[in-house]
C-alpha cells in the first residue's frame, strides 16, 4: 500500500498541510521541519511529482542547457547550479546541445514540457552570428557564458574583452611582438575576446594576426596547422577557450615545437590538467563558481519577480601567469640567424628541422663532408659545403636516397621544405638553394 501524506503527518503528530509545506519547501518551524523529515525517512514516503506539478501549474524542477559538455568550463558550472539546486530540495534536467541551435530549441520545447520553473542556458553557436533573437519561452530563462542579441534575458558572463586585452599585456611585457590569436567562429564570446585581443595589440603596436577557428576538431587542426608551417613562425598564440588551447597542444607536439621554447601559449579557463603542461600554461582563470552561483541566484529571483527589469552581470577573471609564456633567447630576433654549426646540434636540437635535415644527409648512403646547417624562422636549410662523391654506378644521388630525404622531410608536416626534382642534384644546385631562400 502505497503511503501519504496523512501517513507521514500522523507518523511526526503533525497536520498533513504542516507536511506540505515542509515538502514545497516553504517556511517552517526548523524543529517542526526535521520532525517531518524524519517520518518522511521512516514512513519511505515518495511525492507525487507529476501530481504536484498540475497541481501548481509549476515543478521543483529546473533546466541547465550548456553548449558543449565535454569542456570543462561547462562542466564546473554545472555542478555549482547542481550542489545550490540540491540544497534548496530542487532537481536538475541538463542537456547537451553540441553547439546545435536545433538541438538547443528542441531541449527548451522539452523544459516547457516538463514544467520547469526556469532555465539555465548557454546558448549554442548560431551561423547568422545571434542576429535573430529566438522565441521567448513562458518560463524564466538566465543566461550564461554567452549572450542572445535582441533577446531580453538576465544574464551572467565574463569580462571577455578586458580579460583577453590582459593576456596580451601580459605577453608584451614578456618581450613577444608576433602574436596569434585564435577565437571561435560563431561565437559571441569568441568575438568579444577577438575584438580585446585586436585592442590592445594594437595599443602595444604588435605584429598581431588573429582568426576564426570553426567548430570541430578536424577544420581547426588543419588551420592551426597552416598557421604553424610558415617561414615566420610566430612568437606566441593565444586560444581562446580550454578545449581550444588542448588542440593547440597536440597540434605543437606532433610538429615537435616546444612550449615556451619555441613559442609562448596562453588561454582562458584554468584546467587542472594545465598547471602540469611543461612549465604551466599561463591562463585567465574564470570564476566559475561564482558563474554558476550568480545564475541560480539570478533564476529564482526571476522565478519570485518574474516582471522585474532584465539583468546583466560582468564578472572578472584572473590572470594565473605561468612558465608558457617565459620569453625565449630567440623572441623579437629577426628570422635571419647564424648559422649553425657542429658543435652546436646538441644545444639546439629543440627545432625538429635539425633531425631532419641530420637525417637528409645521410639519405645518399655515401661518405658526405658534414653538412652546414642554417635556420630562418621556422625552417632550416641544408648546405653540402663541397661536392660529395657520386653515387656507385652513376653521378649525383641514387633513387633510394632521393627517396629516403622526400620521406625524412614529410615527417615534419611539409613545415620543412626539400627542392629535389630531379635525379641528379649537384653541390652547385644547393648552393643555388641556399642563397635563393
Amino acid at each position: 500500500m502505497a503511503v501519504g501524506i496523512r501517513d507521514v503527518a500522523r507518523e511526526a503528530n503533525v497536520s498533513p498541510a504542516t507536511v506540505s509545506r515542509v515538502l514545497g519547501g516553504k517556511p517552517v518551524n526548523p524543529a517542526m521541519r526535521e520532525r517531518v523529515l524524519q517520518a518522511v525517512e521512516r514512513t519511505g514516503y515518495r511525492p507525487n511529482l507529476a501530481a504536484r506539478r498540475l497541481r501548481s501549474q509549476r515543478s521543483n524542477t529546473i533546466g541547465l542547457i550548456v553548449a558543449d559538455i565535454r569542456n570543462p568550463f561547462f562542466t564546473a558550472v554545472s555542478r555549482t547550479i547542481e550542489d545550490i539546486a540540491a540544497q534548496r530540495g530542487m532537481r536538475v534536467i541538463l542537456c547537451n546541445t553540441d553547439e546545435d541551435a536545433a538541438k538547443e530549441a528542441a531541449y527548451l520545447d522539452l523544459m516547457a514540457q516538463e514544467r520547469v520553473s526556469g532555465v539555465i542556458l548557454a546558448p549554442a553557436r548560431r551561423k547568422d552570428g545571434g542576429r535573430r533573437p529566438p522565441p521567448r519561452p513562458d518560463f524564466p530563462v538566465v543566461l550564461i557564458d554567452r549572450t542572445m542579441p535582441g533577446a531580453t534575458f538576465d544574464c551572467v558572463i565574463l569580462e571577455n574583452a578586458a580579460m583577453a586585452g590582459e593576456l596580451v599585456d601580459h605577453l608584451a611585457q614578456a618581450g613577444h611582438r608576433r602574436i596569434v590569436g585564435l577565437f571561435g567562429a560563431d561565437s559571441g564570446t569568441g568575438r568579444e575576446r577577438r575584438e580585446g585581443f585586436e585592442e590592445a595589440s594594437a595599443r602595444h603596436a604588435l605584429d598581431a594576426t588573429s582568426h576564426l577557428i570553426p567548430h570541430g576538431e578536424t577544420e581547426g587542426a588543419q588551420m592551426l596547422r597552416d598557421l604553424l608551417c610558415t617561414a615566420e613562425r610566430p612568437d606566441a598564440i593565444v586560444a581562446s577557450n580550454g578545449v581550444m588551447l588542448l588542440g593547440v597542444l597536440r597540434a605543437l607536439r606532433a610538429l615537435h615545437i616546444d612550449v615556451p621554447g619555441d613559442i609562448a601559449l596562453a588561454g582562458f579557463d584554468n584546467n587542472d590538467w594545465m598547471e602540469f603542461v611543461g612549465q604551466g600554461l599561463t591562463v585567465i582563470e574564470q570564476p566559475v563558481e561564482d558563474i554558476g552561483a550568480t545564475a541560480m541566484t539570478m533564476l529564482l529571483d526571476r522565478i519570485d519577480n518574474p516582471d522585474a527589469a532584465a539583468r546583466r552581470v560582468v564578472l572578472r577573471g584572473q590572470l594565473i601567469a605561468r612558465g608558457s609564456t617565459v620569453a625565449s633567447a630567440g623572441t623579437s630576433r629577426p628570422p635571419e640567424q647564424e648559422p649553425l654549426h657542429e658543435h652546436e646540434t646538441t644545444t639546439r636540437s629543440r627545432n625538429p628541422a635539425l633531425h631532419v635535415a641530420v637525417g637528409a644527409a645521410g639519405a645518399f648512403g655515401h661518405d658526405l663532408p658534414q653538412p652546414a646547417l642554417r635556420i630562418a624562422g621556422s625552417r632550416l636549410y641544408l648546405q653540402i659545403v663541397r661536392d660529395h662523391r657520386p653515387c656507385r654506378g652513376g653521378r649525383g644521388h641514387s633513387g633510394a636516397g632521393h627517396s629516403r630525404l622526400r620521406d625524412l622531410y614529410a615527417v615534419q608536416g611539409g613545415c620543412h621544405r626539400a627542392d629535389r626534382q630531379g635525379g641528379t642534384v649537384g653541390a652547385r644546385d644547393r648552393q643555388r638553394e641556399y642563397h635563393r631562400q
